[in-house]
């Protein structure tokens, strides 16, 4: 897959955990570009874990014990990894 595909591919899981309901597609785009920078580097599920848990946080303004950075990060690692 190209970029752009797996850019739409990861921005559909994302905005399908609904962090803000009613958020158009388009509100997690940041999130969506860090997380498929990281997996296109090759880090790993940590890093991504990391990332995911560090944007939620500082940029969309969850508590850290609001989410399941964990969760959320295993289930972009099982999409990546079968997707390629």
């Amino acid at each position: 897959m190209s970029f752009r595909e797996d850019y739409h591919e990861l921005s559909k899981i994302i905005h399908k955990w609904d962090l803000i309901p009613g958020a158009p597609i388009e509100e997690y785009d940041f999130l969506t570009n860090r997380i498929l920078s990281n997996l296109y580097k090759g880090e790993d599920f940590e890093k991504v874990c990391r990332v995911i848990d560090s944007e939620l946080v500082v940029t969309y303004g969850f508590y850290p014990d609001e989410i399941d950075s964990v969760e959320k990060a295993t289930e972009v690692m099982e999409w990546w990894n079968s997707s390629g």
